[in-house]
């Protein structure tokens, strides 16, 4: 009680402490991936994931439709555009057909949405991916603890994000987690370094309120 009392009363001292690590161990753990980088919320860690792979002006993200505006606004905050590619009615997830029909020269990664909690067809998505080149990315902000055969979402693509604000599955009232088993791409969103060496995108729900508030 006295620790959770300290949090509130001071909250910079809960993103600046152990707990964040703690999360981001645990969260790793948890999902099956190989790591996780907590950051202010999960349209900054979508924006944060893009960054590291490079993406930005002249680039183009298929992005499904239904989805938030935030997750659309990411991919144009990078400088990158992107192409929305409507659902199959059966699951609501991505038409990954019609996926394949909106590509160009520009496309650089495929966005798939586990909509309501229900995972997506990644095996189709990940055959979509490897044979035109492009970055598989989750978003799994609805989805924490869904499975697809042995494994979690959040482990079929290069990256996912996950959303911890207030009315997703666990909360930290604000906030969200990037999980990727690449070791070079976690590092380029933070997890090689401490907690005060971590690039500000990162750093932290309780202090980074405003790239959230940028980015919707």
């Amino acid at each position: 009680m006295a620790t959770a009392l300290r949090c509130l009363a001071l909250p910079a001292s809960l993103a600046d402490g152990t707990a964040v690590e703690t999360l981001e161990t645990s969260f790793a753990a948890s999902t099956g991936a190989g790591h996780a980088v907590s950051f202010a919320a999960g349209r900054v860690g979508l924006y944060g994931i893009l960054r590291c792979l490079g993406i930005g002006a002249g680039d183009e993200v298929l992005v499904p439709v239904p989805t938030h505006i935030v997750v659309a606004n990411a991919v144009r905050y990078t400088g990158a555009q992107p192409v929305y590619v409507d659902c199959d009615l059966s699951s609501y997830n991505i038409d990954v057909a019609q996926a394949q029909e909106r590509l160009t020269p520009r496309t650089r990664a495929l966005l798939v949405q586990h909509t309501f909690g229900v995972p997506a067809d990644v095996e189709q998505a990940r055959d979509l991916a490897l044979r035109n080149g492009l970055y598989l990315i989750e978003d799994c902000v609805h989805a924490l603890g869904a499975a697809i055969g042995n494994g979690q979402v959040g482990t079929f693509g290069h990256a996912a994000f996950f959303s911890t604000e207030e009315t997703k599955t666990i909360s930290t009232t604000m906030g969200g987690i990037v999980t990727t088993g690449d070791a070079e791409l976690a590092g380029g969103c933070g997890t090689s370094s401490g907690p005060a060496g971590r690039h500000p995108l990162t750093r932290r729900p309780a202090v980074c309120s405003s790239w959230s508030s940028t980015i919707y």
